[in-house]
């Protein structure tokens, strides 16, 4: 399965609910098995986010993050989740031997998501730079390895790499995240859905920062937080923006007609650059 291609049509629930832990026992919030430091690559961060706080091991990941935060389905998600044979583990934990950090292997991205029949499921993803990368025999035994795992709980698994992600839609989400990052946006629902209809109904011709002030007078506020709201309701799912083209003030609006998020695998004419 491949959940970044999954057609997203309804909102972010704001009413769903996150368990406190998995079918496995480990916790969603508050979870973190790596630093920064431990990347082997040295392209390592945090990645701070709308849906979670996440150490990340490669630009891939950083990119990955950003798609799954604006993904409606994605409820949350986790970095570097561990899972290793339990019975073998059981059996040395429960004798006092050493138990090495090479025998517990992790998932560089862990998601907790909404399936087609609105159930609750994990999605692993495992990223690297290029296609090459998983064509290693070591790493073809890993990844049939991590499928197997994921098959085990019940959930799926994929691979991705750098290539497969659309440049111009990643830089929409930097934008929009640097505007809403320290923002409650599910307490911020009611009134982006009421700015999504203002834009679904009288904002898609003209440049935005034209209409901002109107808007924003409409509903009582100032442009500021009219283009706080704006955001909050394309993260939630109000407005579907059409990716083929740049998220700016200067331009309209552009949104997809028919109300579907659509991935579009995009071969980048020029380098990401990093």
């Amino acid at each position: 399965m491949k959940i970044f291609e999954l057609p997203q049509t309804n909102p972010l629930s704001a009413n769903r609910t996150i368990p406190n832990v998995d079918s496995r026992g480990f916790h969603y919030k508050d979870f973190e098995t790596m630093k920064p430091e431990d990347s082997k690559l040295g392209d390592a961060g945090f990645y701070v986010g709308i849906k979670a706080t996440c150490v990340y091991h490669s630009q891939t990941e950083r990119i990955a993050l950003h798609f799954l935060d604006f993904n409606t389905r994605v409820l949350t998600m986790r970095t570097h989740y561990p899972y290793y044979e339990e019975e073998r583990f059981a059996k040395k934990y429960l004798s006092k031997a050493p138990i090495w950090r090479k025998e517990v292997a992790t998932i560089d991205i862990d998601i907790l998501y909404e399936n087609d029949d609105f159930e609750l499921a994990q999605h692993g993803v495992s990223c690297k730079d290029k296609e090459e990368e998983f064509l290693t025999q070591k790493v073809v035994r890993r990844s049939a390895r991590d499928h197997e795992f994921y098959a085990g709980i019940n959930g799926t698994w994929e691979p991705v790499v750098k290539n497969y992600f659309a440049r111009k839609e990643y830089d929409n989400y930097e934008f929009i995240l640097k505007h809403i990052r320290k923002s409650n946006v599910l307490a911020l629902n009611e009134e982006a859905l009421i700015v999504s209809q203002l834009w679904k109904k009288r904002g898609l011709k003209r440049p935005m920062d034209s209409l901002l002030e109107p808007f924003a007078r409409k509903i009582g506020t100032d442009k500021h937080h009219l283009f706080r709201l704006t955001c909050v309701a394309i993260f939630l799912g109000h407005l579907r923006l059409d990716h083929k083209y740049e998220f700016n003030l200067r331009t309209p609006l552009r949104l997809r007609p028919d109300g579907v998020y659509q991935f579009s695998r995009g071969v980048e004419t020029a380098p990401w650059g990093f």
